[in-house]
């Protein structure tokens, strides 16, 4: 009873709401962070592998970390033409690779802590208007609902996660409608002014 649990949230100062790119420049499958175990990179690459024959869908993995080498050696030895791999950058370049996506992806892993974290990445998904896909977890569940502001898939699992995919490709409703209402669930619950009111009705200093 001496805890107050504060959620991430995101900077809506440079994660903005940005218009889906048109569909001529080809469906763009998003994954940024630090490559860490729970972010189930080799997961990523399996399903693109899975999708190679989709010629329209393109995987772009930003940043840099723990298991990166080892994701570049599984996309090398699978062959998967249709990923490619982006070098760290600022926040204001992750919203610019966000603006020009169509599909945020969360984690995948199955470490114990990707069952109970929430990752900046999805709450900068939400901030910019962006459909979320990442897995099913007892924490994600505590924010968001399946197929309302976030699409949800098996963790580990690269076949769930490539139907996902192409699920949010062939059903641009579905896709509009979760990056729609995952936006106004950010503003209405999640900026950092929200994210804060728990804690300070706690500590008894809310204005």
């Amino acid at each position: 009873n001496k805890f107050s649990r504060v959620l991430v949230g995101a900077d809506d100062t440079v994660y903005t709401r940005s218009e889906e790119p048109p569909a001529a420049a080809g469906f763009k499958v998003l994954f940024f962070g630090s490559f860490l175990p729970l972010h189930g990179a080799d997961v990523i690459i399996k399903a693109a592998k899975i999708l190679e024959n989709e010629a329209d869908i393109e995987f772009i993995l930003v940043g840099e970390g723990d298991t990166h080498d080892e994701a570049v050696k599984l996309s090398c030895e699978l062959g998967a033409r249709n990923v490619r791999f982006s070098p760290a950058t600022t926040f204001s370049g992750i919203a610019k690779h966000i603006a020009a996506c169509h599909v945020c992806l969360g984690i995948f892993g199955t470490t114990e802590k990707a069952a109970r974290v929430i990752p900046n990445k999805a709450y900068q998904a939400l901030a910019c208007g962006r459909a979320l896909l990442t897995a099913d977890t007892p924490a994600i569940r505590e924010v968001l609902t399946d197929r309302e502001n976030v699409l949800l898939c098996r963790a580990g699992d690269p076949e769930s996660l490539a139907e996902s995919i192409l699920e949010l490709k062939r059903d641009p409703e579905l896709r509009h409608h979760i990056a729609s209402t995952g936006y106004e669930l950010f503003k209405n619950n999640l900026t950092p002014e929200k994210i804060v009111e728990p804690m300070l009705e706690a500590l008894g200093i809310r204005p």
